[in-house]
């Protein structure tokens, strides 16, 4: 919602709203990546833009707390990790972890075609911490962990 408009949009169309978590560009994202709280400076502001949202009538939102957007790998891997702070927020959490650099900082993952573990790894751990929608690359691989991850969560 950099454009103040887009809520309208959104609300006029019926449409859902995903909002992301994102400081910056993605330019100058790289250099922003600084917070004294990562998860509760992400709610904060994914808590203001819902009220933005809400204000001006979108019925659907979305929360995606921008996993590698303007985050340093342990503001990631600590954002996966609390991720169940954002529930109170009410809505669906969307996670993003494919293939992401952040997973590249540990050892053999350094290049991107060597990261499919470390995003089953990552989306399996997003699922149990409350992430019910995630964007993926390999569908079927992510779908695997995700039902194995959720049968964990609800028994």
């Amino acid at each position: 919602l950099r454009d103040p408009r887009m809520a309208e949009v959104a609300a006029r169309a019926g449409a859902a709203l995903v909002l992301m978590h994102m400081k910056g560009t993605p330019q100058t994202m790289r250099d922003q990546a600084h917070y004294a709280d990562v998860t509760g400076e992400v709610k904060s502001f994914l808590k203001q833009r819902l009220e933005q949202a809400r204000q001006a009538g979108v019925g659907e939102v979305i929360l995606d707390p921008g996993i590698g957007f303007a985050k340093t790998a342990q503001h990631s891997f600590t954002l996966l990790r609390r991720l169940r702070e954002l529930e109170d927020l009410g809505c669906p959490i969307l996670i993003g972890p494919s293939r992401k650099s952040f997973l590249g900082t540990l050892a053999g993952m350094e290049s991107v075609g060597e990261r499919l573990e470390g995003t089953l790894a990552a989306v399996a751990i997003g699922v149990m911490n409350g992430a019910s929608i995630v964007r993926v690359h390999d569908v079927r691989q992510c779908r695997k962990a995700c039902l194995v991850a959720d049968a964990v969560r609800n028994s």
